[in-house]
């Protein structure tokens, strides 16, 4: 895929400087991770990119903005025209894995209305201000879906068929202007499995 433009990330430059294409082609995994249609998918989401099939699944993450007091279930999570929610009901979700969480009480997504995400079960000492991100259980422990190792350059939105996604593997990002990512992936405000993924807070 060609990609040429003078601004990055839609309406809000989320991209420090222009990033680097990843040359080939990549389209979104629709079939591991679930991403109905009309989903919309920021510019400057993390990801994971197969080379070898060409194919791109998403770090889903959100900040928690509040909890319900009658039924904390029900979660708020930041979303608005530029950080869209990505979570899909039957999403695994936790907070940051982390070790010492055992067993792990499992927990998925019953319900999305844009903003508000309600669970199956309560997060055990979920906090406002907590980032939730999707996971996979290893034994009983939480774990990413994956090493991340790219990010997406420009907003998609998920469409019936093949859904094209251009990445880069060389960026710095406004890191308030994207979607979380889980301090445990970052080491000096660099993606810790690819330095070459950077996040700045001048903004």
């Amino acid at each position: 895929m060609n990609f040429k433009k003078q601004s990055y990330g839609g309406g809000r430059p989320v991209f420090v400087t222009p990033p680097h294409l990843v040359l080939g082609g990549f389209e979104l995994d629709t079939v591991a991770q679930s991403l109905p249609v009309g989903t919309v998918i920021p510019a400057g989401t993390l990801a994971v990119c197969d080379e070898s099939t060409h194919k791109v699944k998403l770090l889903k993450s959100a900040r928690v903005t509040a909890i319900s007091t009658e039924d904390a279930k029900i979660v708020n999570v930041e979303h608005d025209e530029f950080l869209s929610n990505l979570f899909a009901v039957g999403d695994l979700v936790h907070i940051i894995p982390a070790a010492g969480e055992d067993p792990l009480v499992e927990v998925t997504v019953a319900a999305v209305n844009e903003g508000t995400i309600t669970l199956s079960a309560e997060i055990p000492d979920l906090e406002v201000s907590d980032v939730i991100t999707q996971i996979k259980k290893v034994e009983d422990a939480a774990a990413f879906i994956a090493t991340f190792n790219c990010v997406v350059i420009a907003q998609v939105k998920v469409v019936d068929g093949v859904n094209g996604v251009d990445v880069s593997k060389d960026a710095e990002l406004y890191a308030r202007r994207v979607l979380p990512v889980p301090s445990s992936l970052l080491t000096n405000d660099m993606l810790t499995a690819y330095p070459h993924i950077r996040y700045s807070n001048s903004l």
